[in-house]
């Protein structure tokens, strides 16, 4: 998304008007009028029209049209000369229903009246075709006549995002109410940019482990997230929590018996009761996010390295303790709950799972199970997109995997020069991930702050 560089001559420059004509068959079309009052409105199937993203988007288009000049009505109260569009389901017609973000927008004219036609697979594909017009009349100032059919490259687009405020815990508090709607603007600032699944972290917030009731700090996040899922859910997105492991109270440990030896089989449970506690609170989860190389404390919270800590007891490498870890978060996640189980194999170094496939290869065995998980991979070997090597482990597996991009830019040194643009260098490393086998791609998308 960009603002526009070049100033084209606008509709409401065009002389004369054009006359709308809606036709009614198979292909349902929506049809650009310019009267002289510079009224439109778009006509939505009602299959889509109360869809939350779908208002959403019109929202934005109107916003889009409204820096032209023009001005868009609600069609109930519009006539035959004020249809500027439909909107409709593509499963209509041929072909048949495809990437549920998909759509197809068409444009000819007959008789020199312009007709268009937005055809989504899914409310989000229709949110989706209104997103792209609205960013073409951002740009170029003009509704486009071009025939397009998109569809994403991957099956789906992983945001990450922010956790919720606490107010979004209570409906009572004063701050609800614009934290729903603050919600509301990230999330469809994710759908603009392709979002179906939200990543937002502070899982380890939610999580009690013991016979004792949460206490009050734990019981209004878990309310919090609740809602948070709610509105999510609302849109057609999906969320999974994030967390890294191990993250720890001491009062966790003391309930379960166990020791910091991965040797001990209470510490093993006590990570399969961290799991359970938020996904008992929290049912409507889609899934959950396990990260187990980089593991930061917070607060109260302390944090133990399963993956290379070594008691006296332990004697494994290792890639066998990292089986132990997925098989446990597996055996939890997707085993007793049904869910889905998605997986970072980021570490802070270069010379093991993330970057050396002979490592990664050592550990994604057979013996890891391929149901309900996604093995998420940074596209570079190390941290920063800046001069690195493409990651060498897509495609070293059965395994599904997701393709973490990255285009913040770090300068080197007080005075040195900001590299200009990394989308390039990522959509040719997006593709590289692409052809071995990657389903789709997380990223931090836009937010209204941005």
């Amino acid at each position: 998304m960009m603002d526009r560089r070049v100033y084209p001559t606008s509709l409401q420059n065009i002389p004369g008007p054009f006359v709308a004509v809606l036709f009614v068959g198979c292909l349902l079309v929506f049809v650009l009028s310019v009267p002289a009052a510079q009224e439109y409105a778009v006509k939505i199937h009602p299959l889509f029209q109360d869809h939350p993203a779908v208002v959403g988007m019109m929202d934005i288009l109107r916003t889009a049209m409204e820096r032209e000049g023009w001005s868009l009505v609600p069609h109930s109260g519009a006539n035959a000369d004020t249809i500027m569009g439909y909107v409709g389901p593509a499963d209509l017609c041929p072909p048949p229903p495809r990437h549920p973000q998909g759509f197809v927008f068409s444009c000819k004219t007959v008789n020199g009246r312009k007709q268009w036609t937005v055809l989504g697979y899914s409310s989000l594909g229709a949110a989706a075709g209104l997103a792209w017009v609205a960013d073409r009349i951002k740009v170029t100032g003009e509704i486009p006549e071009s025939n397009v059919t998109r569809f994403p490259k991957f099956e789906r687009h992983l945001n990450n995002m922010a956790p919720p405020d606490n107010a979004l815990a209570d409906p009572g508090n004063p701050g609800f109410k614009k934290e729903q709607e603050k919600l509301r603007e990230v999330f469809l600032s994710a759908i603009q940019f392709g979002a179906t699944d939200l990543l937002p972290y502070d899982r380890n917030e939610l999580v009690w482990v013991g016979p004792d009731t949460p206490p009050e700090s734990v019981l209004i996040r878990r309310e919090a997230f609740r809602e948070y899922i709610r509105l999510a859910h609302e849109l057609g997105l999906r969320v999974f929590l994030v967390g890294d492991e191990l993250i720890y109270r001491d009062e966790w440990l003391k309930a379960a018996h166990a020791e910091l030896c991965t040797q001990d089989p209470h510490l093993w449970e006590m990570l399969r009761e961290k799991l359970r506690s938020v996904l008992r609170a929290l049912p409507e989860l889609d899934g959950i996010l396990v990260r187990t190389g980089e593991i930061i404390p917070r607060g109260e919270m302390k944090s133990f390295d399963l993956v290379h800590h070594r008691c006296e007891r332990e004697q494994r490498s290792f890639e066998l303790i990292y089986q132990q870890i997925l098989k446990t978060c597996h055996g939890v996640i997707v085993g007793e709950f049904g869910k889905e189980y998605i997986h970072r194999t980021w570490v802070t170094n270069s010379h093991e799972q993330h970057s050396i496939a002979e490592v990664y290869e050592r550990i994604f065995t057979n013996e890891i199970p391929t149901d309900n998980l996604i093995v998420s991979i940074k596209l570079t070997r190390t941290d920063q997109w800046q001069f690195q090597q493409l990651n060498p482990t897509f495609g070293c597996s059965p395994h599904k995997t997701n393709v973490e991009v990255e285009t913040a830019r770090f300068k080197r040194g007080k005075d040195a020069p900001i590299m200009d643009f990394a989308a390039e260098r990522v959509a040719s490393g997006m593709q590289f991930a692409l052809n071995r086998g990657a389903i789709s791609v997380s990223n931090a998308g836009g937010t209204p702050d941005d």
